[in-house]
């Protein structure tokens, strides 16, 4: 599942992409120039890490990722599941 929001104005774009992630119980991680920002189920994590100190067995267990131009927008929310997965969803975007 992908959610898009385009807001030009700095950073309100991934501001609603962060209230939209809180409302559906997750926790969202550090930001990190340039790069995805973990989405994990709030009820089991308390942290998530910014993208490069996140080890490949710790992102399968994200329930998804931010991703996008954070200052200036747009940006996609993806919830991983059988068409959205890391794999794919990396092709779309370079970090």
């Amino acid at each position: 599942m992908r959610v898009v929001y385009d807001d030009t104005e700095d950073f309100k774009a991934f501001r609603k992409a962060e209230q939209f992630a809180k409302a559906n119980g997750m926790i969202v991680g550090s930001m990190a120039r340039g790069m995805p920002i973990g989405l994990a189920d709030e009820n089991v994590y308390g942290y998530v890490a910014k993208w490069y100190n996140i080890t490949s067995e710790e992102r399968k267990d994200l329930l998804g990722v931010i991703m996008g131009d954070k200052r200036n927008g747009p940006v996609t929310v993806i919830l991983f599941d059988d068409e959205d997965t890391l794999e794919n969803s990396a092709k779309d975007y370079s970090y």
